[in-house]
């Protein structure tokens, strides 16, 4: 039976690993138990003021900058969101744009930076006064597919104040997202 997937209305929960009875419909990826240990980490969030569950995110950032090429030994992505909804996730590229010339910390700095890349592509999803509503998280990984420091250099710190983006985190050396 290898290689099958389990008999209708059988699933396996994706965080714990329990098995479970799933009703038809949309495909259910968690148990009755970690739907509801979900349910209240985003309440808890939610009185915190962080409305996202900051392991989603590092998890995304980590999966998107191991799928792209690496820029002078540099995979890092920046992804912005709008009231909980991905607007978009934008790496790092071997590629020049007005915006980076304009920002950039000095003249070799001319590869398009994660952080005004993504700025760039959100300028056509989101209108340029909802900016202050974004919040942007940077993800930096190494070699070994561990999340490293991502803090924004000052010409793309210079780039999120002059769009006036909310609020911005980062990835520490631990890994742990910390805000600008």
């Amino acid at each position: 039976m290898s290689g099958r997937r389990p008999p209708n209305g059988i699933g396996e929960c994706e965080r714990c690993g329990a098995s479970f009875f799933r009703y038809p419909g949309p495909k259910r990826l968690y148990c009755n138990d970690c739907i509801k240990a979900k349910d209240r980490e985003r309440a808890r969030a939610r009185e915190t003021g962080d409305c996202l569950d900051m392991t989603e995110v590092t998890t995304l950032l980590q999966r998107e900058a191991l799928d792209v090429q690496p820029v002078r030994q540099a995979r890092v992505v920046a992804a912005l969101y709008k009231r909980n909804r991905l607007i978009t996730i934008a790496p790092n590229l071997y590629k020049s744009h007005p915006l980076q010339r304009k920002f950039g910390k000095n003249e070799q700095a001319i590869f398009l930076h994660a952080e005004v890349n993504a700025i760039r592509i959100a300028l056509r999803e989101v209108d340029i006064e909802e900016f202050p509503q974004l919040v942007m998280y940077v993800g930096r990984v190494l070699k070994d597919t561990n999340l490293a420091l991502a803090k924004p250099c000052v010409g793309c710190q210079k780039a999120i104040e002059s769009f006036n983006i909310g609020t911005v985190y980062y990835t520490d050396y631990s890994g742990s997202l910390v805000k600008l």
